[in-house]
């Protein structure tokens, strides 16, 4: 049997605007769909990410995975669009392509695709949402050491949006495994910057959408992902309503990496994905190296420090022939090596020796 993932069938729908969205649909392998999936991708993961676990789905249910506009590498359309036309837009039309299809709806929204899930008025009529690694980011929700990382983030995408280019290649700024729109980042950064990201009134956006979404909600986050702690993602599950009869509503799960599994191994890619190290700064590195992952930088690390030259006696640092001791400097250190309570003691004694 192979392991091939099936390549899906490209489809192209008409946004509100006019724009030719781009969907990639996977038919039901067992006859009759019992459900239709709509797959919101992350900012930055190309639609090939999703593949294998969109045909794994397509074995009951029909799957259909969004390309966000401007992200396609072949296409010039869509180079002007903001993050949140991504969700008043473009999900709102997949949305409604898949009510077209089918009765039983089901959102997979993955990070963005969790975040703008309320920007589409259609999204009222979903059976259930799954929200992976969803959060609302600000720096109040991290701690020092990953805040002060994310905020220099935000800024050197705000200071480098004002740049005249209406499109970021892959790999930029270390975020992005496909084409990015200028100003979508530069939207995505100004939200960030702000205390309640989209949420917040200087985003001047219609958030009526998120107080009617009362479905049965399934939240993921993964405990080795910097950028989903849990202070952001509750920020983003508190806009969803849940009343009080309905408690089990809202289910939240927490994927916690083994020490002998590969995420473990890969806690520094985006979202925790192995397949991402190659967007990192330090994946882009290794590729530079000519090896594919973390342990095959680290051989050819140490072979090229075995082929490196010592250096000569007469420029090591503490060479004597560098710095020889002078006299006496060596009755000088070992008297300042001594510890401040013993010379103080010892000023006491002779202080008291005499009558």
């Amino acid at each position: 049997m192979s392991d091939a993932v099936p390549v899906p069938q490209t489809l192209s729908i008409a946004a509100a605007d006019g724009y030719p969205l781009r969907l990639e649909h996977w038919a039901s392998a067992a006859g009759p769909a019992r459900r239709l999936i709509v797959i919101a991708p992350a900012l930055g993961v190309p639609p090939a990410f999703y593949r294998a676990y969109a045909a794994f789905m397509a074995q009951q249910a029909e799957v259909g995975c969004i390309v966000w506009r401007g992200t396609e590498p072949d296409q010039a359309h869509g180079r002007g669009a903001v993050m949140a036309d991504w969700g008043r837009l473009d999900l709102e039309a997949a949305l409604r392509w898949a009510e077209a299809r089918h009765a039983r709806r089901v959102l997979v929204g993955h990070s963005a695709g969790a975040q703008l899930v309320g920007l589409a008025p259609a999204s009222a009529g979903l059976e259930a949402l799954v929200l992976v690694a969803g959060s609302a980011p600000h720096r109040r929700h991290y701690p020092p050491a990953t805040a002060l990382k994310f905020s220099r983030l935000w800024t050197l995408i705000a200071l480098r949006s004002l740049a005249r280019r209406r499109r970021w290649p892959p790999g930029s700024f270390g975020v992005a495994g496909t084409p990015l729109p200028v100003g979508v980042l530069r939207q995505w950064a100004q939200w960030a910057r702000r205390p309640h990201y989209l949420f917040d009134p200087a985003s001047r956006l219609d958030l009526s959408g998120y107080g009617v979404l009362r479905q049965p909600l399934l939240a993921w986050r993964a405990d080795d992902d910097d950028y989903v702690s849990a202070a952001a993602e509750a920020a983003l599950l508190v806009r969803f309503p849940r009343p009080g009869s309905s408690s089990a509503r809202c289910g939240r799960r927490r994927a916690r990496p083994s020490a002998t599994s590969a995420t473990s191994a890969s806690r520094r890619a985006p979202h925790g994905s192995r397949r991402w190290t190659g967007w990192t700064r330090r994946g882009r590195a290794w590729r530079k190296l000519g090896v594919p992952n973390r342990r095959g930088a680290l051989h050819a690390i140490a072979r090229t420090a075995e082929r490196r030259p010592a250096l000569p006696a007469s420029r090591h640092r503490r060479s004597p022939e560098r710095r020889p001791v002078r006299a006496g400097q060596a009755a000088r250190r070992r008297h300042h090596r001594q510890s401040l309570p013993a010379r103080r003691a010892g000023r006491v004694r002779r202080s008291g020796a005499g009558p």
